[in-house]
């Protein structure tokens, strides 16, 4: 399978339609990705996969029969989108009381989308509705996990520099490392790169076909007009804005000082602002 990995507000849904397109182009455009994107890039954390192989109703299961029967979910996602599936994950790279939150498989590969933390700060606290300092809690908190809900499983987010650092020192799968900032860039050959990666042969032409396609005003358009099927219910709009930098105006500077206390060493490493 290709693992489609990142902390949550990185870009990792633009990620999964701008792979989507390049595997599915010929039979499907953007709005009905847009409206069903994962009957083209499953969630691991969907609850559906765990309904599929667990007898306990979803409003009994805990956090332990989740990670039980992770391995088993897995399977059952992998046998109904294939081996080369697109799959979406939140999680960090651990093992949880001996159970990795990744499959083994010498097939697998990954790409790991990483963005300024920063950033990620302004996104979550308009995603989320939440105060800073609530967000910045989430940031810094290694051992951060996202509850089960009505519709999917816990996930494991770890803090923004422990989930990064198990991506960079731990990945499990032979892994592509890509920044959301060279993507709203525009660079060609990043994504290229990674296209390469997951064994998906694109051209130059192709690659600037895909950032055309996908621009924010017209993934925005695409969700007026058939609705995005990952939405919280508390969001109107899913696709805000797709720019970077917003920080500088949205992010106090005691936020960012918080943040930079926690993840500067690691932004350096990645060439971020601050």
């Amino acid at each position: 399978m290709i693992w489609l990995c990142s902390y949550p507000k990185s870009g990792n849904t633009w990620l999964r339609i701008l792979f989507a397109l390049a595997k599915y182009g010929d039979a499907v455009d953007l709005e009905k990705l847009v409206g069903n994107l994962t009957d083209y890039s499953p969630w691991e954390a969907d609850r559906k996969w765990f309904d599929q192989v667990s007898r306990v109703p979803w409003a009994n299961v805990d956090g332990k029969t989740i990670l039980a029967n992770r391995a088993k979910a897995q399977a059952a996602l992998e046998a109904t989108h294939g081996a080369d599936a697109l799959v979406k994950s939140h999680n960090m790279v651990a093992t949880l009381q001996d159970i990795p939150l990744f499959p083994a498989g010498d097939a697998h590969r990954a790409i790991h989308i990483v963005r300024n933390p920063l950033d990620i700060a302004v996104s979550l606290k308009h995603h989320m509705g939440a105060q800073e300092d609530v967000i910045v809690r989430i940031l810094t908190n290694k051992d951060m996990i996202a509850r089960r809900t009505k519709t999917c499983a816990w996930e494991k987010y770890g803090s923004w520099r422990t989930h990064t650092e198990s991506w960079l020192n731990a990945a499990p799968y032979p892994t592509c490392h890509l920044r959301y900032e060279d993507l709203v860039a525009r660079k060609g050959n990043v994504l290229a790169e990674a296209f390469d990666h997951a064994g998906m042969k694109m051209s130059t032409g192709q690659v600037e076909a895909l950032f055309d396609g996908t621009a924010i005003t017209n993934l925005q358009a695409a969700e007026d007009n058939v609705g995005f099927d990952e939405i919280p219910s508390a969001l109107t709009n899913f696709f805000r804005k797709g720019k970077t930098g917003a920080w500088k105006e949205e992010l106090s500077a005691e936020a960012r000082t918080k943040i930079l206390a926690d993840c500067q060493p690691l932004m350096d490493h990645f060439g971020f602002e601050y």
